[in-house]
């Protein structure tokens, strides 16, 4: 579906099939939105934290069957930023205090730009070295910014959910092999539910997980951690693998 510019009029492409734009009006497209996010970017101050969050009736007048025409971008792009964006979470202004989102950068903004319009695959470093060394290179960063051995590795993932996905994976095939139901995960009453819904990715099931309780400080209290594994030790589990919620800090004895 293509996006027309203001001043266009409203025909179809001789090519339906045919999305490409000319030079000039890719610039006017990137100058109209560019021109809009700085003024969005500016406006966070003043924003509220919490949009309308009664947004029932909105969203079903949004519902609609997938259009056969297209639509000018600018008048889109308004509303966009004054009717749609406004009504919801500011995660990124100063006002918001709750869950996970950081605020962001803009470079970072223009980064995910060029990277989507470049569009080079970075699955494999043979497709594009210099890409992925760049990668290799933030995430040696972080490791000697945190203090780990040479040898560790890591990767960038698209959040904290998909994190726990790969942490609950490499426990998993570290700890359990292809014997899955020979072990458990324990983590605090605390701990994100995505972790639960890792844990079920990866093949371990509720009847494999284990809540932990937590003190008064919210820590989790590893003498009720001991006593799990042990019973766990009676009934044939012979392995485990654990989580603990990061902040603040629980104090652990050795447990094995």
């Amino acid at each position: 579906m293509r996006a027309f510019l203001v001043g266009e009029p409203p025909t179809m492409p001789t090519d339906p099939a045919d999305l490409e734009f000319t030079a000039d009006e890719m610039r006017r497209m990137g100058h109209a939105t560019v021109e809009r996010l700085v003024d969005h970017v500016l406006s966070l101050e003043t924003q509220p934290a919490r949009g309308d969050v009664d947004a029932a009736d909105l969203c079903r007048r949004l519902r609609e069957p997938a259009p056969e025409r297209g639509v000018a971008y600018e008048p889109l792009l308004d509303r966009l930023l004054t009717e749609w964006v406004p009504r919801s979470f500011t995660s990124s202004g100063p006002g918001y205090l709750a869950y996970i989102p950081g605020g962001g950068l803009y470079p970072a903004g223009l980064a995910d730009l060029i990277a989507d319009v470049v569009n080079r695959y970075t699955g494999v470093r043979l497709a594009a070295p210099a890409l992925v060394q760049l990668e290799a290179n933030a995430l040696d960063w972080l490791r000697d910014w945190m203090g780990f051995p040479d040898g560790t590795r890591g990767l960038f993932t698209t959040g904290g959910s998909m994190a726990h996905f790969n942490a609950v994976v490499c426990a998993r095939e570290r700890h359990l092999g292809a014997d899955i139901r020979a072990g458990a995960l324990y983590g605090s009453t605390q701990m994100h539910h995505s972790m639960s819904k890792s844990a079920r990715l990866a093949g371990i099931m509720p009847d494999r997980i284990r809540a932990v309780p937590v003190d008064g400080r919210f820590r989790m209290d590893v003498d009720a951690l001991a006593d799990l594994i042990a019973a766990d030790r009676r009934a044939g589990l012979a392995r485990s693998a654990s989580r603990r919620r990061p902040a603040p800090r629980t104090p652990a004895p050795s447990i094995r």
